[in-house]
C-alpha cells in the first residue's frame, strides 16, 4: 500500500524532515585533516557497534575479539587489542590443544596469573610505553586473538580455559610472577622469587629438547666474541656464570678475556645459524661450553629461560596423574590455584599486537564504530576498510571513499484486515543505524519498539493489533551516531476494528506501553498533529518507491 502526504502538507513535511537530519558539528578532539580525508586525532579506537559482534581485523596482523587502538609510539604507530581477560587466554597459543587435560589447565591458569601479574606491574617495557599491559610474543606469552582459538587442535584449550574460569595463582593476596618455558634440562632455574625456586624436574625429559648437543670452529666464534685478527681465539670454557676465552697475540703472548654466561648466549644466538634439530645454537642458559685447538663443544638442555613451569615437564606430570593444581604447585613453591569472582578482576587486558608500523588498516567482521581517545565519535555506525597513519599529534583515521550518507526511506504501509492482523511499516536504511520506533495507537495508547541495530536494506516492522478503527502516530529513528541521525513521522490511518492482542505482536505487553509514559504519548501526538494525514489503502505494494527520504551529511 502506498503513504500518501496531502498536497497541503508537503512543504511542512519536508521542513520538518530536513530540520530533524540536518548536520551538527561537535566532533571532540577530532578535527579534519588539512584537504585530505579522515580525521587527526591524538589516537583512535575501533569497536564493535554491538556488545558480542565481532571480530575485527588488522591487516598483517589477523582477527581480534574486543577492541583495536592504533596510537603513535617510537618510530610509528602501535596496534593495542583491548580485549576481555578471558578472551585473551582463550587467543594464547602456547601448548598443543591436543595435549591432556590437566596439562592444559596448568598452562591456562599459570597464562591468566602471568598476564594479570605483567598488567599490575610498574617495570618499564616498550608496550607500557605505548600504554598496553602486555606484548603479544614469547617475550610476554604468545597470543593469536581469534587464530588462537581456531586452531586445528584448539577445542582442548578452549574447554581448559573454560574449565579454569576465574583460577589464579596469588603470593601475598596478589598475582604472582608465573613464568614459565618450554622446558628446563631437568631442573628449574631459580626465578628470584620465594615461590620460584631452583627444584629437579625428572618429567622435562618428555621435551625433544631435554637434551641437545653440537659443535663448531673457534674461527667461526672469534668475531662474534669480539676475538679480531691479530689475534686469536684458541681456547673458551664456562665457569659459574661466566665464559673464559683464552687468546694469542701476534707475538705469542697469551691472554685471557671474559663474558658474562648470558652475554656469550645472546651474542652467539644472534650471529650463528641454528645446529639441526636446534630451534637456536644456545636454546637455554643450561649449557657448558668447553674449546681447544681447532674447535669448540656445547652441551646443554631445556629451551628457553627455565623459571617456573616446564610445559614438557607440565605434560609429562599430567600423564603420570597429577592434576592441574598439583602440577602447579611442583613449580610454583607448593602454591595452588585460588578462584577469583568476575568483580575481583579486570575485565579487560591491553595486548600489544604491533609497534614502529607506517601504517594499520583495520576492518570488522559486521560494524564498527571509531572514537578518538578523549571520546569523540569519528562517523556513525561503520564498515569497510578504515586505514590510519601517523600524523603529527597523533595518528590520522581515513575512512572508506564510498561511505554512504545516511538516509531513511518509507514506503509502505501492510494495513490491518478485519481480523486484526498487525499493521507493518517498512522502511529503508542506506547505511547501518540504531533504530528505535514510537507509535501511538488508535485507542491512544504509547509504545515503543526497542532500540537495535539494523542492517542496510528494506526492513518489515510489525505494530501491535489496533482495538479500532483511527490513527496511528509513528515516528522512526534511526542514529548512526556523531550527530548523523534522521527521525521521519507517519500517520498511518486504519479503518475497520480488530481485537488486541499485544501480547503476540512480537513488540510486548501492557508494560511496553506503559513504557513509553505520558511524555512520549504528547510528543508523538504533537508531532502528529503537525504533519500530514497518511491514507492506507489496502493490499497492493507499489511497484517503484513513492516514499520520503531524508539524508544526513557526514
Amino acid at each position: 500500500m502506498r503513504l500518501r502526504p496531502t498536497t497541503s502538507s508537503c512543504a511542512l513535511l519536508t521542513a520538518l524532515i530536513l530540520s530533524a537530519v540536518a548536520p551538527v558539528g561537535g566532533g571532540g578532539s577530532a578535527r579534519a585533516a588539512d584537504d585530505l580525508p579522515g580525521w587527526v586525532v591524538d589516537r583512535v579506537r575501533f569497536e564493535p557497534a554491538e556488545p558480542g559482534a565481532g571480530p575485527l581485523t588488522v591487516d598483517g596482523l589477523g582477527a581480534y575479539r574486543g577492541a583495536i587502538e592504533v596510537v603513535p609510539g617510537a618510530g610509528g604507530l602501535a596496534v593495542i587489542n583491548d580485549v576481555g581477560l578471558q578472551d585473551y587466554v582463550k587467543g594464547i597459543a602456547e601448548v598443543p590443544g591436543s595435549w591432556p587435560p590437566a596439562a592444559l589447565r596448568a598452562q591456562a591458569i599459570a597464562a591468566r596469573t602471568y598476564a594479570l601479574n605483567r598488567k599490575a606491574s610498574a617495570a618499564d617495557s616498550p608496550w607500557k610505553a605505548d600504554g598496553a599491559d602486555i606484548c603479544n610474543t614469547d617475550s610476554c606469552q604468545v597470543y593469536g586473538g581469534l587464530a588462537g582459538e581456531q586452531r586445528p587442535d584448539g577445542a582442548g584449550w578452549l574447554e581448559a580455559v573454560d574449565a579454569t574460569t576465574g583460577q589464579v595463582l596469588l603470593y601475598k593476596g596478589q598475582p604472582l610472577l608465573a613464568e614459565y618455558s618450554s622446558a628446563n634440562g631437568g631442573r628449574t632455574v631459580a626465578g628470584g622469587e620465594p615461590y620460584l625456586r631452583s627444584v629437579p624436574d625428572p618429567d622435562d625429559a618428555r621435551s625433544p629438547l631435554a637434551h641437545w648437543r653440537w659443535a663448531t670452529s673457534l674461527a667461526a666464534l672469534a668475531p662474534v666474541v669480539g676475538v679480531d685478527p691479530p689475534l686469536v681465539l684458541t681456547g673458551l670454557s664456562r665457569q659459574g656464570g661466566t665464559v673464559v676465552l683464552s687468546v694469542v697475540g701476534p707475538d705469542g703472548g697469551e691472554g685471557q678475556a671474559q663474558l658474562s654466561a648470558d652475554d656469550f648466549r645472546a651474542r652467539v644466538n644472534a650471529a650463528l645459524p641454528a645446529p639441526p634439530d636446534l630451534p637456536s645454537p644456545l636454546p637455554s642458559p643450561g649449557y657448558t661450553a668447553e674449546g681447544s685447538g681447532d674447535s669448540a663443544v656445547f652441551d646443554g638442555g631445556g629451551f628457553g629461560h627455565g623459571v617456573g613451569l616446564s610445559q614438557y615437564g607440565a605434560l609429562g606430570k599430567a600423564q603420570r596423574g597429577l592434576s592441574a593444581a598439583d602440577i602447579l604447585a611442583a613449580y610454583y613453591g607448593g602454591i595452588r590455584p585460588q578462584t577469583l569472582e568476575a568483580d575481583q578482576l579486570p575485565p579487560t587486558i591491553r595486548v600489544e599486537l604491533a609497534a614502529g608500523r607506517g601504517s594499520a588498516t583495520v576492518s570488522p567482521e559486521r560494524y564498527f564504530k571509531a572514537t578518538s581517545g578523549s571520546g569523540a565519535q569519528l562517523g556513525g555506525i561503520e564498515s569497510g576498510q578504515w586505514r590510519v597513519v601517523p600524523a603529527k599529534g597523533g595518528v590520522r583515521v581515513i575512512p572508506p571513499a564510498d561511505r554512504q550518507p545516511l538516509s531513511l526511506k518509507t514506503a509502505v504501509v501492510d494495513p490491518p484486515g478485519p481480523a486484526g492482523p498487525s499493521p507493518v511499516v517498512h522502511y529503508d536504511l542506506s547505511a547501518p543505524a540504531v533504530v528505535t520506533v514510537h507509535y501511538v495507537t488508535p485507542a491512544g495508547l504509547a509504545g515503543v519498539v526497542p532500540a537495535r541495530l539494523v542492517d542496510v536494506g528494506e526492513v518489515a516492522q510489525s505494530l501491535p493489533p489496533p482495538a479500532s478503527a483511527g490513527d496511528y502516530q509513528v515516528v522512526i529513528e534511526a542514529d548512526a551516531g556523531s550527530d548523523n541521525a534522521v527521525s521521519v513521522p507517519l500517520q498511518v490511518h486504519v479503518e475497520g476494528s480488530a481485537r488486541v492482542h499485544l501480547e503476540a505482536s512480537g513488540i510486548g505487553g501492557p508494560a511496553g506501553h506503559r513504557r513509553a509514559g505520558a511524555l512520549a504519548t504528547a510528543l508523538l501526538l504533537l508531532v502528529a498533529v503537525s504533519l500530514a494525514s497518511y491514507r492506507v489503502s489496502r493490499r497492493q505494494r507499489p511497484a517503484t518507491d513513492s516514499g520520503i527520504t531524508a539524508a544526513s551529511g557526514r
